[in-house]
């Protein structure tokens, strides 16, 4: 989509795949995010244009809700405004109620994509626990906890004294209503979570008391049911919770507290205009550090960008850093060009968390990626709150997010005057290093809550030029591929420093290996035919020395 018009592809697309379309009237649901340039003239010139009505409206990300109706096989002709007044946009076909893009999976995992909705793939079970004392990295089964040295530099990052706020965009927490004084009190059923919760001046009486638009918004709000009350219902946003609340306890750090925003429903599934929603709320409560552990597999050709990152990136203006979980689908997310989802989003304002085991390897369940994932921590065998005052053992990314968000809230804490930039450039900085993560993240190191901490008051607000440390050099000087794009083969022409082995990897846009060979390198030019079958499409050269991994793009005729 280009900034000053609508694309209306997408919209045809819709229609070729519902068949046997007459000429009777098509609604779909469209959401646009205007820049603030954009004058009524423009966004009513637009509105005519597609015969729309505007269902719901959000503030400060300028996100506008509209049912559109044009007939099958009609032009729509849509005005050419100067200026970049659009933002984003997304199509989407209207299959009775409003729809919002697409649906955001809590599970960290998906699969399958259909015209206006998203397949989750279940998580493992979770296997109860009735035992609180557990490490936040316990053990399960037949596999032992984590080493408690390790651990501890995770999830041990000392407090400061400066009062903040939070936000858990989740399925919601398990909650209970409870009479005090006369006055509903919403209140958590696990007491490890009442110490975190954050109150606002607002009853629980069905009244919009403040005139904020959200009834009953105590603690928070519930986007999926319009009400006050972000009761859990899958256990998923409970368990989020409680990992933040154990980081913020072994700390001490009661002065931070939380608000509860339902987002995701009883399957753990979510529409992107409600977290549209919850990320505008947060920044009107003036939250500095928003949780979100869930992702999507929203794959499209257009590359119109996504409402969610418009809104993510407007939120950065108001010093809101979101941390996410990069996903359990097992890939390379860098070389998943056309996958919408949060972890490829790439905006300054967010922090992406993989999942190691304890901290000696990754995960297999993990997604990675050097440009779309910032650091790893642990990601199995997780203890934290479950439904019912229980406790439970979980894996997955989705626990890893509320990690990197427990200690960037700590370490928020020691500033008198909240910088998001700092705070995140003081994890990525902190990190332990970890050579195994040299390919598969950003930072190549582990959550390290102690050495964070130790670093925030040097660090200068820019993460760019970040390196692991005692990471060595990758040694090459050049590149040539020839002829790119190609039908069969290739020719590699690589320049290197000194003497060195190659370890050369071909691999697939979902991030496959399809042909791999190690060499000895020797300093100065060096020629390699590569001849590999397959279909056409995109491909990814992967050159590894030890160092810094070198990524390749060929295209194949």
């Amino acid at each position: 989509m280009k900034k000053s018009t609508l694309k209306i592809a997408l919209l045809f697309v819709f229609w070729s795949a519902l068949g046997s379309l007459k000429a009777q009237a098509i609604k779909f649901d469209l959401i646009v995010i205007f820049q603030p340039t954009a004058t009524i003239a423009d966004i009513t010139a637009i509105k005519t244009a597609l015969n729309a009505v505007q269902l719901d409206s959000t503030f400060p990300s300028r996100a506008l809700l509209w049912r559109c109706s044009v007939n099958a096989g009609s032009t729509i002709t849509i005005p050419k405004l100067g200026g970049g007044v659009v933002t984003s946009s997304v199509f989407l076909l209207n299959s009775g109620g409003s729809e919002a893009v697409g649906v955001i999976c809590g599970s960290g995992q998906s699969d399958g994509v259909g015209l206006n909705g998203f397949y989750i793939v279940p998580e493992t079970n979770t296997s109860l626990q009735s035992d609180i004392r557990l490490p936040l990295f316990g053990s399960a089964g037949s596999a032992p906890a984590c080493n408690a040295a390790s651990a501890d530099s995770i999830v041990t990052c000392p407090f400061g004294r400066r009062e903040l706020r939070i936000a858990i965009m989740d399925s919601g927490i398990d909650l209970q209503a409870t009479k005090q004084d006369g006055t509903t009190l919403l209140i958590p059923k696990h007491d490890t979570l009442k110490p975190f919760i954050a109150y606002r001046n607002e009853a629980y009486d069905n009244v919009d008391s403040d005139g904020n638009g959200y009834k009953d918004d105590q603690i928070g709000y519930n986007f999926v049911s319009n009400d006050g009350f972000p009761q859990d219902s899958t256990g998923h946003g409970t368990f989020v919770a409680g990992v933040i609340a154990r980081i913020l306890n072994l700390n001490n750090g009661g002065n931070i507290k939380f608000y509860v925003l339902k987002v995701l429903d009883a399957k753990n599934k979510g529409y992107e205009y409600d977290f549209i929603r919850a990320i505008d709320w947060s920044v009107k409560q003036k939250v500095e550090i928003v949780n979100c552990s869930f992702i999507s597999s929203f794959i499209m050709t257009d590359t119109t960008e996504s409402p969610l990152a418009a809104a993510i990136r407007t939120a950065q203006k108001s010093n809101l850093l979101v941390s996410v979980a990069a996903g359990n689908n097992g890939k390379n997310v860098d070389l998943m060009a056309e996958w919408r989802s949060l972890p490829s989003f790439q905006l300054e304002n967010m922090i992406v968390t993989g999942a190691t085991v304890c901290t000696d390897s990754v995960a297999a369940f993990s997604n990675f990626g050097v440009r779309n994932v910032d650091i790893f921590t642990i990601g199995k065998n997780v203890i934290s709150t479950w439904l019912n005052n229980q406790m439970a053992s979980w894996q997955g990314t989705s626990f890893c997010a509320p990690q990197t968000t427990a200690i960037a809230a700590l370490l928020a804490s020691n500033q008198t005057a909240y910088d998001w930039k700092k705070v995140k450039c003081a994890i990525l900085n902190g990190a332990s290093f970890r050579s195994y993560l040299l390919t598969k993240c950003r930072r190549s190191g582990i959550l390290n809550g102690i050495n964070s901490k130790s670093i925030l008051p040097t660090v200068t607000g820019s993460c760019e030029g970040i390196v692991p440390i005692a990471q060595v050099p990758n040694y090459i000087n050049s590149i040539i591929i020839s002829p790119n794009p190609t039908t069969d083969f290739v020719n590699l022409d690589i320049e290197l420093e000194r003497n060195t082995p190659l370890s050369i990897s071909v691999l697939n846009a979902i991030g496959q290996s399809v042909l791999s060979k190690n060499i000895e390198g020797l300093a100065g030019k060096n020629q390699l035919p590569l001849n590999w079958t397959g279909e056409k499409g995109i491909y990814f050269l992967l050159i590894e020395t030890g160092g810094v991994p070198v990524l390749k793009k060929i295209v194949k005729l």
